[in-house]
């Protein structure tokens, strides 16, 4: 069984819920949350893929795995399952306030804002063609771009303070994975050399800053004159030198 916690921001949240006077809009909306977090679940139990912690936080469930895809399409079909059942919940509830729920959160998570499913959905098609490295950057960046720009829009709107206090809280996230880039990116390559992949091999030359050409979804082969660096050497190489 997972590890289950669940989150300060999630116990703010239900204290905001408690005292808002749209308690039964606000209501519904996390029912529509539950669903659409259920599709993502339904997905890792399809795939097998074992949940090792599971939090909950105030934009939903943050899962941590025992293992990961290693193909593109799988992650795309984890990360679209949740929007997926939005768009289900759309058409079989009769509600009218569910199914503007339903069609909201689904146009939302499309956005590409870290963590929504809309930011992963782009990243794992992005990191398909690019290093992890510059996507990493990229997407960053354009995620608190768009996130910025729907909160200058949502000021102007004057939403719900159920909607500021979820803007903050992704502020924070997107503060949070940009604060640590660099140990993300290390504990990435560190994934990639615990578990290789055995297919999907790219060459290309060799770059003196070798880690930042590490790709997702594909093994490296370096090329330096004649000779021919496998991506496992070079990570066994660049922890090494970490050590010393």
């Amino acid at each position: 069984m997972p590890k289950f916690k669940i989150d300060g921001s999630f116990i703010l949240l239900f204290l905001i819920l408690l005292f808002s006077p749209q308690q039964a809009v606000l209501f519904k909306i996390l029912i529509c949350l539950f669903l659409h977090e259920f599709g993502h679940l339904f997905m890792l139990l399809a795939y097998r893929i074992k949940i090792k912690k599971l939090t909950l936080f105030a934009v939903g469930f943050m899962m941590e795995l025992e293992d990961y895809p290693k193909k593109a399409w799988k992650d795309i079909s984890i990360y679209s399952a949740g929007v997926l059942i939005n768009l289900v919940c759309f058409f079989i509830f009769q509600d009218s306030t569910i199914k503007t729920i339903s069609i909201g959160l689904l146009c939302l998570n499309l956005l590409p804002i870290y963590p929504l499913d809309g930011y992963h959905i782009v990243r794992v098609i992005v990191e398909y063609f690019f290093p992890v490295y510059y996507t990493f950057f990229a997407l960053i960046s354009l995620s608190i771009i768009t996130l910025s720009s729907g909160f200058i829009f949502l000021i102007i709107k004057s939403v719900d303070l159920f909607i500021y206090f979820n803007l903050i809280y992704l502020f924070f996230l997107n503060y949070g994975l940009f604060k640590y880039r660099k140990m993300m990116i290390q504990q990435f390559l560190l994934y990639k050399f615990l578990h290789p992949l055995e297919q999907k091999k790219k060459s290309i030359s060799f770059h003196s800053e070798y880690e930042r050409h590490i790709y997702r979804y594909h093994t490296v082969m370096m090329r330096l004159k004649e000779k021919w660096i496998s991506e496992e050497e070079l990570l066994k190489f660049h922890f090494n030198k970490e050590k010393k």
